[in-house]
């Protein structure tokens, strides 16, 4: 089961980067894109970002175009694959942290 959350900025996401380090999560389990990515600089940007090819099409899109139930337009989006135990937790931790919006696929 995976974990989405959007933020609005880098600092939130960042944050809960940390938090989900410290709850034991490794930071290779995590993956991390800019949500809206027209007039993204990745020179200003803390967080990395990651993009996925549309398969067969030769096409860029970010990560976040393939996530089912996510409305927002912008931020950077943090996804984490865990149990389906501890799923209620990480929703809790991303919450805190400032997620404008969660959702679980």
């Amino acid at each position: 089961m995976r974990v989405v959350g959007r933020f609005p900025d880098r600092q939130q996401a960042s944050f809960a980067i940390k938090s989900l380090r410290e709850t034991g999560l490794d930071r290779k389990d995590m993956i991390v894109s800019q949500v809206n990515t027209k007039n993204f600089n990745e020179e200003e940007h803390d967080v990395p970002y990651l993009q996925s090819e549309r398969e067969g099409l030769g096409e860029m899109e970010d990560f976040s175009s393939g996530i089912e139930g996510l409305k927002g337009q912008d931020g950077i989006v943090v996804a984490v694959e865990v149990s389906k135990n501890d799923r209620h937790r990480i929703r809790e931790l991303m919450e805190q942290s400032g997620a404008l919006e969660i959702v679980e696929d």
